[in-house]
């Protein structure tokens, strides 16, 4: 019997059905920078300053603020999750100066930059760079990643693609009890990369695809995307202590290393 049955027994008659859904994602934590002097650029973290290459340009949004780093992946410090990269750097930039992020209104939209080659030599990296706040925060301290070992996650409460059954073809939606396990074992991880999302409220493809538009490609598209990044904890580099971030990306984006059309959500209890 698998562990998770073990632990959520009412979850045994929808077993297989479950497993069918396993994916495994790299989980994370997080803690703010203690060290001495600057954070090494090069790796992972939340907030604070972003890797830059000599002959590369800092971000600006076109009313002439920084664009403020929000999360930095280096692939090669996680365990290996299928079709994410082994190698290279993940930024993600978002208009810390607005409410929003960018996310809707006036703000400008987040700005994605992938680096295939990793440069570890500070001298051909650039040192003075701006620290762009998020929000109205005066500070953005950065947060290093600390990534454990791989594990399995599967499908979510929230996921719009979610229909565990049993045998017999019954949903477990319609059992209270067991439905009830199954939000705690979807709750299990709370920062991690791949799997699939959690969100307090609806599936956020789902509700974007059920607007004015069905039938729109763009809103297709983002309906075939999955999870690329997941952070349920409380951040400091947020105003916002109950925001959580889901990032999604088309499979097909992300076989090419392709992170310019990458989905970015927030999601609040």
């Amino acid at each position: 019997m698998c562990d998770f049955v073990e632990k959520y027994p009412l979850l045994a008659p929808y077993k297989d059905s479950i497993l069918a859904t396993a994916q495994t994602i790299a989980p994370f934590t997080w803690q703010e920078w203690q060290g001495e002097g600057r954070l090494p650029l090069w790796q992972s973290h939340l907030g604070g300053v972003p890797y830059l290459p000599l002959d590369d340009e800092y971000p600006y949004t076109n009313r002439g603020y920084p664009f403020a780093l929000f999360a930095q992946i280096h692939f090669a410090e996680m365990p290996p999750v299928p079709d994410f990269p082994t190698e290279g750097i993940l930024q993600i930039f978002v208009d810390g100066m607005d409410d929003n992020l960018g996310l809707v209104g006036d703000g400008e939209k987040p700005l994605y930059r992938y680096y295939p080659n990793v440069i570890t030599d500070d001298s051909a990296l650039q040192q003075n760079l701006p620290n762009a706040p998020l929000q109205e925060k005066r500070q953005n301290p950065p947060c290093v990643l600390q990534f454990q070992p791989a594990q399995t996650q599967y499908i979510t409460y929230s996921d719009m693609y979610c229909a565990i059954v049993d045998k017999n073809g019954n949903r477990l939606d319609d059992d209270n009890e067991a439905d009830h396990q199954f939000f705690k074992l979807s709750c299990e991880f709370e920062n991690y990369i791949g799997g699939y999302h959690r969100t307090c409220q609806f599936d956020p493809r789902h509700r974007f695809v059920m607007g004015d538009e069905p039938d729109n490609p763009e809103l297709i598209r983002l309906k075939q995307t999955r999870l690329l990044l997941q952070i349920t904890d409380e951040l400091p580099i947020f105003n916002y202590y109950d925001l959580s971030v889901q990032l999604f990306v088309h499979p097909d984006d992300l076989r090419r290393r392709d992170f310019s059309g990458v989905f970015f959500n927030t999601d609040s209890d």
